[in-house]
């Protein structure tokens, strides 16, 4: 494992979003696409290989850590700016929560 310079680090926008909205992507087996709100009156949409491990009610409403600062990228045909955390074990996957309710848009750091 290779360190990542400080301020690449530090550039990073890790915050608490709720997520609003989950569909499955059409086409896909496992991908979701998520409408998340990020704090501040901004909404962001991210595509995630969530799909084995979540049902959409599963997800709804649920705060999660996420980076909200990703260059957009499409994928399945659809605009992912922002990334859920999430761990993955063998075939187990887990979303990043925070421990208490905070409030939508806190900074992680």
């Amino acid at each position: 494992m290779t360190g990542v310079p400080f301020d690449t680090f530090a550039n990073l926008d890790l915050r608490i979003g709720r997520i609003e909205e989950v569909e499955p992507v059409v086409g896909s087996k496992k991908l979701l696409r998520l409408r998340i709100d990020v704090g501040g009156g901004v909404k962001k949409q991210s595509v995630a290989g969530l799909g084995d491990a979540y049902k959409p009610e599963d997800l709804r409403s649920k705060l999660v850590a996420v980076v909200t600062n990703l260059e957009p990228r499409t994928i399945f045909g659809l605009i992912s700016e922002a990334m859920v955390l999430a761990t993955m074990e063998g075939q187990t996957i887990s979303i990043l929560q925070p421990e208490k309710d905070v409030t939508t848009g806190t900074k992680i750091g």
